[in-house]
């Protein structure tokens, strides 16, 4: 099964860490409690880049704590202490900067007037988080904005203003810190994404249970007894039993994109994910349709064209197959998985000498591609060019250890050269593999 999230859960884990030893270098101001909050907090950053924003979190924390009266008496104060914090964070951010642009060439930076024109775009998609946090229901595995209803976001937003803002407070400050969490980390969902993904609600989640437990209503409920116990115990169960259902959506990848297609049908990436668990199961008809409908919601999402075309490529259609290919390359000009399939089409066709020259393009792109090593072996071996073709066999073997095919050609080439040892060899291994090759010739051959 996938966990989904699973860099939601550790930033949060993170997150806490270095909260919890921020609290305990303003009580114990020891080189160990401040060595472990700033480590917490470069693992927060190479965790989620969202991290960015803790330092305001934790300004805003320490800016409450020190208001606070039984807090003051345990605190040992100082400006040393927060200019220590201020340094750690800015250096941690530095590195991740760093490290981020030495790991990621040419990354493309999204300018301020475009970020603005996101967050236009997609903020109403914050409602529908807010109406998740308390409404877990009809969720997606892969939700999309337009196939999310407002209905619960609208819902949980009267609960929160009637139940939490119109209500006293117990502790003010500290209600506006668990505000500020919530608002802070939620934020960037909004701006960086069209899909409402549900585990982003994760770290966000914590600022609400502050805002909750700092609410008088729900301070002075009496949990322990009467109708709010076994209220509580009911909400427990449901959600129980709805976190259960769900989670079988993500057993394995197939269930995971058959449910975000019921769920999301206006999403462009779950209809070309659908069309790959169709076409992987031989049901081209309804993996070409899915493709088609990619298409339409999206013209410019990656591997839709090519996938299409590899649709027609296997139905003998291999006009309409070369015009999507080359639609794609204007998606995606640096694929040498579309150069590859181009040059299966020249092969096709009896072009060698044509598919020879955009295999080496494919190749040129990513030299270690064991597909089209493959390929490019069969052509020179067809051209009786056999050195040339155990160089790419062996240097796909290099690159892809259990290469069936390379294998199999191997074996066939040593044969066509009379070299039976060598032969043997190759086709030993390739029966090991499960290569379907009936050579008595090698199988009567006896090496010593």
């Amino acid at each position: 099964a996938w966990i989904p999230g699973r860099n939601d859960v550790l930033l949060t884990i993170f997150v806490l860490g270095a909260l919890i030893k921020l609290i305990d270098y303003y009580k114990n101001p020891v080189i160990n409690n401040l060595f472990f909050h700033h480590l917490f907090f470069l693992l927060c950053l190479f965790t989620k880049e969202t991290a960015i924003f803790l330092p305001i979190v934790f300004y805003l924390l320490i800016y409450f704590i020190k208001r606070d009266k039984e807090m003051k008496r345990q605190l040992k104060q100082g400006k040393r202490n927060t200019i220590l914090f201020i340094s750690g964070w800015i250096i941690s951010v530095l590195l991740l900067f760093f490290m981020r642009n030495y790991a990621i060439k040419n990354s493309n930076s999204v300018s301020p007037v475009e970020l603005i024109h996101l967050f236009l775009q997609y903020s109403p998609s914050l409602i529908q988080y807010v109406g998740k946090l308390i409404f877990p229901f009809n969720l997606s595995t892969y939700p999309k904005m337009e196939d999310t209803s407002y209905l619960f976001g609208l819902l949980a937003l009267i609960i929160i203003y009637v139940f939490i803002f119109r209500k006293r407070l117990k502790e003010t400050r500290y209600f506006w810190f668990g505000v500020c969490w919530f608002v802070l980390f939620l934020l960037p969902s909004g701006i960086i994404a069209e899909n409402a993904l549900d585990h982003r609600l994760y770290l966000p989640a914590i600022g609400f249970s502050l805002m909750c437990i700092e609410n008088d209503f729900i301070y002075n409920l009496k949990f322990d007894k009467g109708i709010a116990r076994w209220i509580i115990i009911l909400i427990l169960l449901l959600f129980c039993v709805l976190t259960f259902m769900h989670s079988k959506n993500f057993r394995d990848v197939d269930t995971f994109w058959i449910k975000a297609r019921e769920t999301s049908p206006h999403s462009a990436l779950t209809h070309l994910h659908t069309g790959i668990y169709y076409q992987m199961n031989e049901n081209i008809e309804q993996a070409e349709k899915e493709y088609k409908i990619a298409i339409d919601l999206d013209s410019k999402l990656p591997n839709a064209h090519n996938n299409l075309a590899k649709t027609y490529i296997s139905k003998g259609q291999f006009d309409e197959a070369e015009k999507l290919l080359l639609q794609e390359l204007i998606i995606q000009p640096n694929s040498e998985v579309v150069y590859y399939n181009l040059a299966t089409i020249q092969e096709e066709r009896g072009n060698f000498e044509e598919a020879k020259k955009i295999l080496n393009k494919s190749l040129a792109l990513k030299p270690n591609y064991p597909d089209a090593l493959v390929d490019l072996a069969i052509l020179y071996a067809r051209e009786q060019k056999y050195d040339e073709a155990i160089d790419l066999c062996n240097k796909t073997i290099n690159s892809d250890a259990g290469n069936k095919l390379a294998y199999k050609n191997l074996t066939l080439i040593y044969l066509a050269k009379k070299q039976l040892k060598e032969a043997k060899k190759y086709y030993v291994i390739s029966k090991q593999l499960g290569v379907n090759l009936n050579l008595p010739m090698l199988d009567s051959l006896k090496t010593y």
